[in-house]
C-alpha cells in the first residue's frame, strides 16, 4: 500500500507542476495564458470568451483574454513529453482538449 501524500506535499507538487509548465510549456503571453487557464479551471458558466476576464483568477484587463488566445504560444513537444508520464495508469482521468484551427 502506498503512503497517502499530505496536503503540504500535494501543494508542493502542484506548485512545482505549474512552475514547470510556466517556464517550459508556454513561450509567448505566458502570464495571460496562465490567467486564462486558471479562469477556465475555476469553473462556472460563461457565454463568451470575454467573460473569462470577469472571473476571480483572471487578473488582467479584458484585452488580455484575446491576446492570450491570439498570440499565446505553447511548446507542444515539451508539454507532451512532460505531461504523458504523469497520466495515472488506473482510475478515471478527465482531460481538457485543445483544438488547433488551421488558417486557410
Amino acid at each position: 500500500m502506498t503512503k497517502q501524500a499530505t496536503t503540504k506535499e500535494n501543494i508542493y507538487k502542484l506548485t512545482e507542476f505549474r512552475q514547470a509548465g510556466y517556464e517550459n510549456g508556454i513561450s509567448k503571453r505566458m502570464d495571460a495564458l496562465f490567467d486564462l487557464l486558471d479562469a477556465i479551471l475555476w469553473g462556472g458558466s460563461v457565454s463568451s470568451i470575454a467573460m473569462f476576464n470577469q472571473t476571480d483568477p483572471f487578473q488582467r484587463k479584458w484585452p488580455s483574454v484575446y491576446a492570450a488566445v491570439e498570440n499565446g504560444r505553447l511548446n507542444e513537444d515539451w508539454l507532451q513529453a512532460y505531461l504523458v508520464p504523469k497520466v495515472p495508469s488506473r482510475g478515471i482521468c478527465i482531460f481538457a482538449l485543445g483544438f488547433k484551427i488551421s488558417e486557410s
